[in-house]
């Protein structure tokens, strides 16, 4: 079994530098070592050693065993300096073991510094020693209690000494006390110096001053951030339209924390916060307001404010359309309804133009292209609200391209029939024709006139294009004629005027005596032109006989009488 030595001890002699060795208990351990063991001393860096005699690597025990290592040579001579200082300045105050102070004494402590020089090594010691009160320290501190009309300071005096003392206060704000430990209350905030001199005699009269900051102050403020939402490029003021949320906040100041924030919107409503979040309201009617902001703080003071806001009312605006569905060029009547209040209104017509406050304009689309749909747009503004704004959409139609073609003719039994169609646009839908046909062409085999008209596909725009289908291959014999050089009807059938698609005529003019007096064999002739033998005819009824060849080979005889006048 290993047994431990119970105890060793080093003792060092200052004075003769003497070292002793005691050994408490060191049993022989055979196990651990073999039971060798060393006893003695070296030096720092281990390399001069001092056994001793018997220990050094052999087995041994010991019990209450001491062993002394003496130096050879006489020991090294101890000498000592003594420094007298000053505890609370450092100032030095004498030299040698002994210190006398001469009255009066105004020096609560000294310290005496011991340096020894000799034996084993330099090194030095302090003391601190008490000489007695020369000078009174004056000294206190305080503690604030707020209120909300005055504030408490109570004063805690920690001058020493405290016995056989007397203190003379000055608050700073023209009062004073000789109470040790005073209570004072100060009517107003405010940064004051304080002073307490404190007189023990016959000591020195000692004086602290402090300056003492009472400071917290409550002023309620109310910011107020404007309409909610907020309107764009509308500085936040007092001002806010009906309808719209009226944000405000606090723009209090305070040192002790808040605690209640009251808002009392002056519409009979109010509410009630824990925090500075910004609040909104929204004012039922138009008029003045004023908004009363109270708050408190941790100490249960109020503070309040006001500010008024103008709850104006909002531009109103509003128009009708005389038609919303029109055609290329057509005017549109536009009829507004806008507030009084409002100062400034603008019409915006989706096309480029644009009108500022003109009452009841009308506007035509006339442009190319012009069709498709325009947001009319009608802008109402009032300061401090935000716009008015209405739109309404007007749909305009071009209108359709008819193109019958130029006019046309038919012979019978040379033409067989004619199509009639929209040249221009083939594929245009919503076709009528006169002849109540609605397809996109239609098929003739008689002449006259037609008509078709096509409608837009909004059913507003309408245009229409005419043809004439004239008669060929005909012969149209007046039943008289007035030969009297004035240009009208100065002759008989003139061709060129009354027939068509001839291909052969010969006509012959009798008088009432059954003699011939005029013949021709001409197709574009002017006709007879009442003489016989260049002599003029009289007024009467002279007989014609007529024999025309069409051009579809188609013979006729025509027989009839025919007036001249005069």
């Amino acid at each position: 079994m290993h047994h431990s030595i119970d105890t060793q001890q080093i003792v060092l002699h200052e004075l003769t530098n003497e070292i002793d060795l005691n050994v408490k208990r060191k049993p022989l351990c055979a196990g651990w070592n073999g039971g060798i063991a060393h006893e003695g001393i070296q030096n720092a860096a281990g390399t001069v050693a001092y056994m001793v005699p018997g220990r050094n690597g052999t087995q041994w025990a010991a019990n209450d065993d001491a062993y002394r290592f003496t130096p050879n040579g006489p020991p090294t001579p101890i000498a000592y300096t003594f420094v007298w200082t000053n505890a609370q300045t450092g100032a030095v105050l004498g030299n040698g073991s002994t210190l006398t102070l001469p009255p009066p004494v105004t020096i609560d402590s000294v310290i005496c510094t011991v340096s020894v020089t000799g034996g084993c090594a330099p090194y030095s010691f302090s003391s601190v020693y008490q000489v007695g009160v020369g000078k009174v320290n004056a000294n206190f501190t305080y503690t604030k209690k707020y209120g909300c009309d005055e504030d408490t300071i109570v004063f805690n005096n920690i001058t020493n000494p405290q016995i056989a003392t007397t203190y003379t206060w000055f608050f700073g704000d023209l009062n004073t006390s000789t109470d040790a430990n005073p209570t004072h209350i100060y009517a107003n905030q405010g940064t004051y110096t304080v002073t307490l001199i404190a007189d023990h005699p016959p000591c020195i009269k000692d004086t602290d001053i402090q300056v003492i900051v009472i400071s917290h102050p409550i002023n309620a403020a109310i910011a107020v951030l404007g309409p909610n939402p907020a309107v764009p490029g509308i500085i936040p003021k007092d001002s806010v339209c009906l309808g719209q949320g009226f944000l405000a906040t606090t723009g209090s100041s305070v040192v002790a924390a808040l605690v209640q924030y009251i808002y009392d919107w002056g519409d009979g409503t109010s509410d009630t916060m824990t925090s500075p979040t910004p609040i909104a309201h929204t004012y039922a009617n138009v008029g003045t307001y004023t908004v009363t902001h109270i708050i408190t703080d941790t100490l249960g003071c109020k503070d309040t404010s006001s500010q008024l806001v103008y709850v104006i009312i909002p531009s109103y605006v509003n128009f009708t359309v005389s038609d919303s569905v029109i055609c290329v060029g057509d005017p549109v009547l536009f009829t507004d309804t806008i507030s009084a209040n409002t100062n400034f209104f603008s019409w915006n017509f989706d096309d480029g133009k644009i009108l500022d406050n003109i009452h009841n304009p009308s506007h035509t689309w006339d442009h190319t292209p012009a069709s498709g749909t325009y947001n009319v747009t009608l802008t109402g503004k009032t300061p401090r609200c935000p716009d008015a704004v209405v739109s309404k959409s007007i749909q305009i139609d071009d209108y359709p391209i008819v193109n019958l073609g130029p006019d046309t003719s038919i012979c019978p039994g040379v033409t067989g029939s004619i199509l009639l169609a929209n040249v221009s646009n083939p594929f245009a839908a919503n076709n009528l024709w006169n002849t109540n046909e609605t397809s996109s062409s239609i098929t003739v085999t008689q002449p006259g006139r037609f008509w078709l008209t096509v409608t837009s596909n909004n059913g507003e725009c309408k245009s229409t294009d005419s043809i004439w289908v004239q008669r060929d291959c005909y012969l149209n014999i007046p039943n008289s004629f007035s030969p009297n050089a004035d240009g009208l009807n100065d002759y008989f059938l003139p061709r060129e005027i009354l027939s068509s698609g001839l291909k052969s005529f010969t006509m012959d003019i009798y008088n009432r005596w059954g003699e011939k007096i005029f013949t021709t064999n001409k197709i574009d002739g002017r006709g007879w032109d009442g003489k016989y033998n260049n002599v003029d005819q009289p007024v009467g009824v002279f007989v014609y006989i007529i024999n025309a060849q069409f051009i579809n080979n188609v013979k006729k005889e025509f027989k009839g009488n025919v007036t001249l006048l005069r």
